[in-house]
């Protein structure tokens, strides 16, 4: 069974010794008993932050929270909500959120949870948001906001960055999901699956890395290398994905999910190239691309449209 979880709940710095144990004894009963898997809210990995969402929790006691659930515990499977970006932040203390994830042991447990700050409808920090001009219009049908404005423009550059490798990355894990839970009988192909949803997320911190340690450079080539680099990365993994189980294999979820990678890997490969050539030359290659997509991927003019103004 599942679990969300406020840090909290498994350690706090204000604890008695006799509850801090009676916390980890009752953990320990639960895990006994079938737990394997936990949603740990650690929020953020700096007091500034934690301030401004009013967290109760120290660093101190996400720190013990981990390492009580993966050492203690022993438990499989850890994933923690972690927030990263936000509009309001400064550019050290997006270093120093993303410095914490190593110095906390969270690392293998972030993978696809690392995210920007969500406004809703309602809340304190949208109000605050509003009157800052962070975001502006209506909220959309989930009552949330769309296309902030950051105050640093460094932070802006690496949520620009995020949000296409998310944007495009997202879709495929959920179905890639869904195929893996689709109960397919072709044990291979779900293997498979599974290999390129794990280094997907694989994919994710190591990505973030690049990217500030890009942007903190100013370097504008580096951080263009940075972004081919993802690009490449990607479709590296979708083609071996594709080389390994074809599109005419399988159930209608493994073929959905078949359609969904090859795109996203023309769109990255096309977009490497992009990233590579001069601005000049980008007309020619783009034409090249057409070609390719046309006669080698053996497209419709339709799909090359959509692939083509996607990049």
């Amino acid at each position: 069974f599942f679990f969300f979880m406020r840090v909290q709940t498994v350690y706090c710095e204000t604890d008695s010794p006799e509850l801090a144990a009676e916390k980890v004894k009752t953990l320990l009963m639960l895990r006994a008993a079938g737990w394997e898997d936990a949603f740990l809210g650690a929020d953020a990995g700096n007091p500034v932050q934690m301030k401004r969402y009013t967290k109760p929790s120290t660093l101190k006691e996400i720190r013990e929270a981990v390492k009580i659930l993966k050492t203690v515990v022993v438990l499989p499977n850890l994933r923690i909500g972690y927030i990263l970006i936000d509009p309001f932040m400064d550019f050290n203390e997006l270093k120093q959120s993303l410095a914490f994830v190593e110095e906390a042991d969270m690392v293998e447990g972030i993978h696809f949870s690392l995210v920007k700050l969500s406004f809703y409808e309602g809340s304190r920090l949208t109000k605050m948001a509003k009157r800052r001009g962070i975001i502006e219009g209506e909220a959309n049908e989930l009552l949330s906001y769309q296309g902030e404005r950051y105050s640093d423009p460094q932070v802006q550059a690496v949520a620009t960055i995020f949000d296409a490798w998310h944007q495009a990355t997202r879709p495929i894990l959920t179905v890639c999901s869904q195929y893996v839970n689709s109960k397919d009988p072709d044990s291979v192909l779900v293997a498979e699956a599974q290999r390129m949803r794990e280094a997907l997320e694989g994919q994710y911190y190591p990505l973030l890395l690049d990217v500030v340690a890009a942007v903190d450079s100013q370097n504008w080539e580096k951080i263009i290398a940075v972004a081919g680099e993802l690009a490449r990365g990607r479709a590296a993994i979708l083609r071996n994905f594709l080389d390994h189980a074809p599109g005419d294999m399988g159930s209608l979820e493994h073929q959905a999910l078949v359609k969904s990678c090859r795109v996203t890997m023309w769109v990255d490969e096309i977009a490497a190239d992009v990233l590579e050539r001069s601005y000049q030359k980008n007309f020619v290659m783009w034409e090249d691309w057409r070609y390719q997509l046309l006669t080698r991927e053996h497209l419709s003019d339709g799909l090359v449209d959509e692939t083509m103004q996607k990049a």
